[in-house]
């Protein structure tokens, strides 16, 4: 008797905190928990005997959000007391499993959203810490048939490569084109070479029949349109021929 009334004891106030958390995940009510939960809830399958409330409140005082903490490099994530090289590493792979899962969905959708279609762009990009240019394919149902990184590093620093996008375009038989880039600092405001490549795109596919339906900015925050933008539209709706 006075032994068990001593692993009582141990066990705490917080005897049980885990199984009741995993009941959201049960529920479908993840969304419903503050951060730090989130957190706990990732790590439990990662550091099984620890307190994973106080390592998760560490990651956000250290990174600000759930999307700094799984957009967080490698290195910096070992720096916080706790996470070790297999739970930085089970962090870091969150995004790249999004973008697996969010390719997945859309490969089984017949037509698309234009909202479901930039949901996927988006979350192609996550996780991203270099700008990356691709090109988006859809079909003429407007369902995306393929996704192609055509340049890596800024639009000033790596010139696109019109061939390229053509032949990618060509190959996936492409009857329309949304050309798509990050701006990991978050600032989505096109700039003029954003601009200036865009309307090279949008001229040169149009050489082949292709229209290109919009030229997006991603940020970890935000997203940015230019085609449905008062400023850029016209970009869109105006083709100059080689």
């Amino acid at each position: 008797m006075e032994k068990q009334e001593d692993q009582k004891k141990k066990r705490g106030p917080h005897e049980g905190h885990r199984e009741r958390l995993k009941e959201f995940i049960l529920r479908d009510e993840v969304e419903g928990l503050p951060p730090h939960n989130v957190l706990e809830l990732l790590l439990f399958y990662v550091i099984p005997r620890k307190d994973t409330n106080l390592i998760a409140h560490d990651l956000l005082d250290r990174f600000k959000s759930i999307s700094g903490v799984i957009n967080a490099p490698v290195e910096q994530l070992r720096e916080v007391q706790g996470i070790g090289d297999h739970a930085a590493t089970f962090l870091h792979m969150l995004p790249q499993l999004f973008r697996v899962y969010s390719e997945d969905c859309m490969r089984e959708k017949e037509t698309s959203s234009y909202e479901e279609i930039v949901d996927y762009i988006k979350a192609k990009f996550s996780g991203m810490d270099k700008e990356k240019v691709m090109i988006f394919s859809l079909d003429s149902k407007f369902s995306v048939i393929g996704a192609d990184v055509v340049s890596e590093g800024s639009m000033s620093g790596a010139p696109i490569d019109i061939r390229s996008i053509l032949s990618a375009v060509l190959k996936r038989n492409a009857r329309h084109v949304i050309m798509a880039h990050n701006h990991p600092g978050g600032f989505v405001t096109p700039s003029p070479d954003d601009i200036e490549a865009t309307k090279n795109v949008r001229n040169a596919l149009s050489v082949t029949g292709i229209a290109l339906l919009d030229h997006i900015i991603v940020s970890t925050q935000k997203t940015f349109s230019m085609a449905n933008s008062k400023r850029y539209g016209e970009i869109f709706r105006t083709v100059q021929r080689l």
